[in-house]
């Protein structure tokens, strides 16, 4: 049974690698002809204009409002300024946000 199971690994190691390769040709074909088309149009460098998609963030809400504009979405550590106003009695609640 291990042995079995040792094959296997080294199937799918030997499966992975011609994956890799395989994506390597493809990648490399690719730069090749957009070269290919990039020449035959006689495009320039300064013509050519490459963008990456926006990195998504994710923004919370802000659920907490400090007493000089500080916010606090809830997640994550507890800012400074809360903990100070919750240590000298203050209760969370009253820096909830309403909502709109």
């Amino acid at each position: 049974m291990a042995s079995d199971l040792q094959t296997a690994l080294v199937e799918i190691s030997e499966l992975q690698d011609q994956i890799r390769r395989k994506r390597n040709q493809i990648h490399r074909l690719a730069v090749q002809e957009c070269q290919r088309l990039i020449n035959q149009a006689e495009i320039r460098p300064d013509e050519l204009v490459f963008t990456l998609p926006p990195v998504k963030t994710k923004t919370g809400s802000v659920k907490y409002v400090g007493p000089k504009g500080e916010v606090w979405t809830g997640r994550g550590r507890q800012p400074e300024w809360l903990k100070v106003l919750v240590e000298a009695g203050h209760d969370i609640q009253e820096f909830r946000r309403v909502a709109d």
